[in-house]
């Protein structure tokens, strides 16, 4: 898993997104902007999706809280665009868009978006105030072992609990970012049962996904450009598209795969006979070995083969007339015991609505 550097001061790294929900009876935009130092998220209603009204409410923001040297949001075009570009440049700030049909890629926005979807929810449901809401969500301690208010202000804000005066006085949360490495624990469990995946170059032959969230085809393609670590960008039929390398995979065809099938077991056999300089001993050696592990045959299963053996004869020349001695009759029943033994008895009761009736058998 590829996760985002821990930022050493708060509102140093954000992300952003936008998404719908319906408040107060009609369907609203939202626009959520998250601290990745703090988890402190900004929630703002916008009145439409152009890039004027989303650059003019990233100034109020980072008004408020200062200018971020990072900021990452998806490939949507209210964040790629001219204008939003501009103010990157006027602000000072670098601007990193996610790969498309990678949500992944912006999972810290995508995790606040699901804590903001519940409180529209809850507060329309009930009857509540929103913002009041959202302001005892700031004040409560996460993972972490802090509040987003504390990591973010340095302090609490006052709010509908009673709280006494010292409680509201400034003091600094120190080791946030220690807290914040030690509480990636997904990381962790997802790494361990995953692998890594190779870097491409520029101009190698991929298979990839156009469109995952539709379907699972893959269409061959070429590297025309990168990214990042992670992100292409991959020319297929004329039109380009950029995908992250969970939707790619190096295209090879058959020949090549068998060539370096071929190649690997040439540098297998050369490994083995580097290793082993006298490979006929060894090969002597393991069927001796086998030959040794055919012949160590338990009694157990010798006795059970030789009383079949000899079950199956006396029933022969019991069928051929010939008469039998009592100890013979025994092992017969002794061995019709054993097979008819994984057989269950089933009890047959007659049902109660039938004990009024006489059944014949």
């Amino acid at each position: 898993m590829q996760s985002h550097k821990i930022p050493h001061f708060p509102f140093q790294f954000i992300s952003m997104d936008v998404f719908f929900a319906e408040y107060k009876k009609k369907k609203r935009k939202f626009l959520i902007t998250v601290d990745h130092y703090s988890d402190f998220f900004e929630l703002d209603i916008l009145p439409d999706m152009s890039a004027e009204t989303l650059v003019h409410t990233c100034k109020k923001t980072f008004s408020r809280h200062g200018i971020p040297s990072r900021v990452c949001s998806d490939n949507g075009t209210n964040y790629e665009n001219r204008l939003m570009r501009n103010l990157g440049q006027e602000w000072g700030f670098e601007l990193v868009t996610s790969a498309p049909k990678h949500q992944q890629g912006n999972g810290k926005s995508e995790a606040a978006v699901k804590i903001a979807k519940k409180l529209v929810k809850k507060a329309e449901r009930s009857g509540q105030d929103l913002w009041y809401m959202l302001l005892h969500w700031r004040n409560t301690p996460n993972k972490v072992g802090s509040s987003p208010v504390q990591r973010l202000y340095s302090r609490r804000t006052r709010s509908g609990i009673p709280s006494s005066v010292s409680s509201l006085l400034p003091r600094v949360m120190n080791d946030v970012p220690t807290r914040i490495e030690l509480n990636r624990r997904s990381k962790l469990y997802y790494d361990a049962r995953s692998r890594n995946l190779p870097e491409l170059e520029i101009g190698q032959p991929v298979a990839v996904q156009v469109h995952p969230d539709k379907n699972n085809n893959w269409d061959k393609g070429i590297v025309k450009d990168k990214l990042s670590k992670r992100d292409y960008i991959i020319e297929v039929d004329g039109a380009k598209y950029g995908r992250n390398l969970v939707h790619i995979k190096p295209f090879c065809s058959g020949n090549q795969t068998d060539s370096n099938a071929n190649t690997s077991n040439r540098q297998n056999q050369e490994d083995t006979l580097s290793t082993n300089p006298n490979p006929i001993s060894t090969k002597d050696t393991t069927l001796d070995n086998t030959c040794t592990q055919t012949q160590e045959v338990p009694h157990e299963a010798e006795e059970a083969d030789s009383r079949k053996e000899r079950f199956t004869e006396e029933r022969i020349q019991q069928q051929r007339g010939h008469s039998l001695s009592n100890h013979e009759n025994n092992l017969i029943k002794e061995n019709t015991k054993d097979t008819n033994s994984y057989k269950t008895k089933k009890n047959h009761k007659t049902p109660k609505n039938l004990d009024d009736y006489i059944l014949y058998k």
